[in-house]
């Protein structure tokens, strides 16, 4: 379950997450697979995540960007930054 569908179910609340701890696990999964791989992959969870940001409600919407994480909801240049990462780890 995303974030997003928790808030959506259960309404927003904090969750303090390290974001370190999270990027040292997903690079250490992230080393056993191929990395054009990698790359279909984060293609496919940020289109999944699109469309859920796409129907999440207003008021929810609303509760996210009061409490200080618009980002969550507008995670394009986050994004890009990362997939800049993995192509210039791709050979050519």
């Amino acid at each position: 379950m995303s974030l997003i569908e928790k808030w959506d179910r259960d309404g927003f609340s904090y969750l303090p997450a390290s974001v370190d701890a999270i990027n040292y696990a997903v690079l250490a999964l992230s080393r056993t697979i191929p990395p054009i791989s990698i790359l279909g992959l984060v293609w496919q969870a940020a289109e999944a995540i699109d469309r859920k940001v796409e129907r999440v409600s207003p008021e929810l919407a609303a509760a996210i960007e009061t409490a200080g994480y618009s980002h969550v909801l507008r995670r394009a240049a986050h994004r890009r930054e990362h997939l800049d990462q993995i192509e210039r780890g791709l050979p050519l």
